[in-house]
């Protein structure tokens, strides 16, 4: 995205330049040259508008990643307290684990009943039956599914937004680009 925000920057200020030179000219005037102006920073502000977009949606899914990077580690942690057999419990309350947020350590069963992972909250943190642990794997599972879905639809939506957002630098560039080439032959007109 490093090249994005070069390129986007100065799509910003020849916006901007444009916008500042469109509006500096008379307003009754439609002559080619106001046309072109006004339609090339049309298609400058739109163009800033799908990456400011793409940029919030970036941050909507490294957010995302790090809830999905948690899971797994609670998700480990829940698993390595599961009992053996079926008949058999484990405590979830003696298990610690850093919670993302505050970056306070806090009793597993804390963090669970935070972030609406036990699917019974009746259930004693100290002697989890293994039918309950295989509830609470299930619903992390099913949260980590979720977000996986949420991650490639977005995913989705970034890729059509970059090529939406390079489709309009290569139309303004081409606009730019036949500007500059009606400029050199009006100059060039001009002089002979």
């Amino acid at each position: 995205m490093d090249n994005g925000n070069v390129s986007n920057i100065g799509m910003k200020s020849a916006a901007n330049d444009l916008s500042v030179s469109f509006s500096s000219e008379s307003s009754g005037s439609t002559e080619r040259g106001d046309v072109s102006s006004l339609i090339l920073v049309i298609m400058l502000r739109q163009s800033d508008a799908i990456y400011d977009e793409m940029k919030n949606l970036t941050t909507v899914m490294q957010n995302r990643n790090k809830k999905l990077e948690m899971l797994g580690e609670v998700l480990s942690k829940v698993q390595s307290a599961m009992p053996s057999k079926q008949d058999g419990s484990g405590n979830i309350a003696a298990i610690m684990i850093t919670d993302p947020e505050t970056k306070v350590i806090i009793p597993l069963n804390v963090y669970l009943k935070n972030n609406n992972l036990l699917p019974d909250t009746s259930i004693n943190p100290g002697k989890v039956t293994y039918t309950q642990f295989q509830g609470i794997v299930s619903t992390i599972q099913s949260k980590q599914d979720s977000l996986n879905n949420d991650s490639q639809t977005d995913s989705l939506r970034v890729q059509s937004m970059t090529n939406a957002y390079n489709k309009y630098l290569d139309q303004t560039s081409s606009v730019l680009s036949k500007a500059s080439d009606t400029k050199d032959r009006i100059l060039a007109n001009m002089k002979s």
